[in-house]
């Protein structure tokens, strides 16, 4: 993925290349909003039970989202190559879960300013906002209600288990 390659030629202190992976496979595979998926706090993520805690949603309400588990291969192995970075406070449970190598919050600002030259690598056309390609428009089918809904039937399926839940929906 062009994503992995950038990561490793880039690497000054205010880069968030490092969680950018992370941060678009959670995008695409749990229907975040990019403010929700850039809220999650350390204490938010279980991925011992396979879910995180959302709590900046759109209509303030809090709800949990279940993890497949390649998901959460790629969120534990961001995690441990996070707390590997020599600044402290990284592990804290109210810390950000995604962070630039100087550990300050990745951005949204940074998120899709990075969109926008992977789009440009590719040869895709970026039409200005609202006008897309956007990261809420084609990286996530399920962000509609339709998609969630089709997740919250797998759920019911599943017998309300969130980890069986998103190997079906998956």
């Amino acid at each position: 993925m062009e994503i992995d390659r950038q990561r490793a030629h880039k690497n000054n202190a205010d880069s968030p290349l490092m969680a950018l992976p992370a941060i678009y496979r959670l995008l695409y595979s749990a229907g975040l909003r990019m403010g929700e998926a850039l809220s999650i706090r350390n204490k938010d993520v279980n991925l011992q039970d396979g879910t995180i805690l959302i709590h900046a949603t759109k209509r303030e309400a809090e709800r949990i989202i279940a993890l497949h588990d390649t998901m959460k291969d790629v969120l534990r192995d961001y995690i441990e190559c996070r707390n590997r970075m020599p600044l402290s406070g990284l592990t804290n449970p109210e810390h950000h879960l995604f962070v630039k190598l100087d550990g300050t919050p990745v951005t949204d600002k940074a998120v899709y300013a990075n969109f926008r030259s992977l789009l440009r690598k590719c040869g895709i056309q970026y039409g200005g906002r609202s006008r897309g390609p956007g990261l809420h428009l084609h990286l996530n089918g399920s962000r509609s209600a339709a998609g969630r809904g089709l997740f919250h039937s797998h759920l019911v399926r599943a017998g309300g288990r969130p980890a069986a839940a998103a190997a079906a929906a998956a």
